[in-house]
């Protein structure tokens, strides 16, 4: 299954569960994408882009919904 997540907290408990759900999703051969929106960019605790986390729109948050089979909300 293709998995999107969306996450757009920056919360520590609300970002520390999303990402634990991500991983346990990989262990189970599924594919993850967590698409950082509003609050949850400062996850890695910066504004610019990274080879971990490029610079995205909104086309590239509509792409990832489009190829998702389920999207996850967190935040």
């Amino acid at each position: 299954m293709k998995i999107g997540m969306v996450l757009n907290t920056n919360d520590s408990e609300t970002v520390f569960n999303a990402l634990r759900l991500g991983v346990k999703a990989i262990e189970g051969k599924h594919q993850v994408k967590i698409f950082l929106l509003g609050s949850g960019v400062e996850l890695e605790d910066k504004k610019e882009s990274s080879n971990v986390c490029p610079m995205s729109t909104m086309a590239d948050l509509l792409q990832m919904v489009e190829e998702s089979d389920r999207v996850l909300t967190f935040g």
